[in-house]
This record gives C-alpha cells, structure tokens and sequence, in this order.
C-alpha cells in the first residue's frame, strides 16, 4: 500500500495528472524519490512520440517547439517557475532580500534571461534531435533531469519547510548514500539500455549541473529551496540535451 501511495506522490510530483495527493502522499513519494528517473523515461517516451508525430506535419523548428511546449504541460510549469525564482534570487547581487525575491511572483531580469535563454536552447535543440534517434534521446534527456532533482536533494538541507523539503530530509536520512547510489545506477543502466555507453556522458553533464545549482543555492539562500529543485531540472535538461547534440554530431 505504501508504495502504490508513493508512486501516486510522485505522479502529482512529477507530473499534471489529476490525482489525489494529500500531505501523507507526498510523504510516500519522498520515500521513493530515488525512483523517479523512470518517470523521466516515460515522460520522454510520451514526448518522443508526440515529436515523431509533429514532426510528420510541421517543420523541424516548429515540431521542436510544440513538443517543448507538450512536456510542460505534462510536468506543468512549477520547475519553469523555479527556474525563473531561482535566476532572479541569484542574480540579485548580495542583497539580503534573495530569499524573499525567489518568493515573489514577480519576474526578475535574472530570471527571465535565464528562462528565456533555457527554453530556446530546449526548443531548437529538440528541433535538431537526429530522426533515428530522438525518441531514445529524448528519454534519457529526461532520465538526466529526474535525477538532477534526486542529487540536489541530496546534496543540501532545505531552506524551509516547503515540500521540498520532505524529498531533502528523505535523501539524506538513514541510507542516504545507498538511495542516491541506487537512483544512479538505476539512471546508468536506463540510459545504457536506450542509447548506449554514450548515455553515461550525459547523465554526467546533468549531476554536473545539479551540483552547481545546489552549491548556487546553499551559497545565496543558506540552504536548498523548492526553486532550486526546479532550476536544477530544467538546467539539467538543457546540458543534457546539448550535451546529446555534441555526441551526435
């Protein structure tokens, strides 16, 4: 029971899909937090095939876009709006209110440099995606960005009692190493199985990422915040996607 409670948390988590999720749900889906790469496989999965699709009757570019736009509204758009928190906040210089900006509704300069420039690279780079190869690439782009999300919580203490900040207490309880090694090794051989060794670079690219956004958070906000969480999934799949154009090529 348990588990099927925890995979329903992370469905809500993760995803827009219409379930119930109460406070004891998402307590479930923090227990199983190492697990969630293999919704990023199935997200991708679910987009590769909406790119092949668009792809039949749109140019590239505008195949590429659609898609960008049909995987937010699968996953929503609260990692964008951390995105674009989190960009704000860092961008503030040293300002003693950083905590406060990422709180505001209002969009920063920073924020929306850094989003703006994120979705671009998202939306041309899904539009250049080999034709033999996008659907797989696509999975493990976001194999790489679900476990950007289970190395931030990992590798920091929440700022605050969000609920976030549930997944982060979770990460580094009892275990803790052992959680994180499974939910990468659970990546690896993901991403192995779809594109092959090269799969490993870009899961690399991504924990490479994840780890500068939690240093960025820890260092101007004191800690990890639900921002930060966001910010590093959409980071992480933008380097993941470069990262799958470079190997490409």
């Amino acid at each position: 029971m348990g588990f099927l409670r925890g995979i329903k948390g992370l469905i809500a988590f993760f995803t827009t899909i219409p379930v119930k999720a109460d406070e004891d749900t998402l307590n479930e889906a923090a227990t199983y937090m190492p697990l969630a790469p293999l919704f990023g496989a199935l997200i991708g999965l679910i987009a590769g095939v909406f790119l092949g699709l668009a792809r039949i009757f749109f140019p590239l570019l505008v195949a590429g876009i659609l898609t960008l736009g049909f995987i937010l509204l699968i996953e929503g758009v609260r990692h964008i709006d951390g995105l674009l928190d989190f960009g704000g906040g860092v961008t503030l210089g040293g300002a003693p209110e950083k905590i406060d900006v990422i709180r505001n509704t209002s969009i920063g300069a920073g924020g929306f440099i850094l989003g703006f420039v994120t979705l671009a690279v998202m939306a041309i780079g899904i539009s250049n995606l080999g034709a033999s190869r996008f659907l797989q690439d696509l999975m493990a782009i976001e194999i790489s960005a679900k476990l950007s999300m289970v190395s931030v919580s990992w590798f920091g203490k929440p700022v605050s009692q969000e609920s976030s900040a549930q997944f982060i207490d979770r990460m580094r309880g009892k275990r803790r190493g052992l959680r994180f090694f499974a939910s990468l090794m659970l990546s690896a051989l993901l991403v192995v199985l779809i594109v092959g060794l090269a799969g490993i670079f870009v899961l690399l690219v991504g924990l490479l990422s994840s780890v500068i956004i939690a240093w960025l958070s820890k260092r101007h906000f004191g800690g990890i915040t639900g921002d930060a969480f966001g910010a590093a999934h959409e980071i992480a799949r933008m380097v993941s996607l470069v990262a799958v154009l470079a190997i490409s090529t």
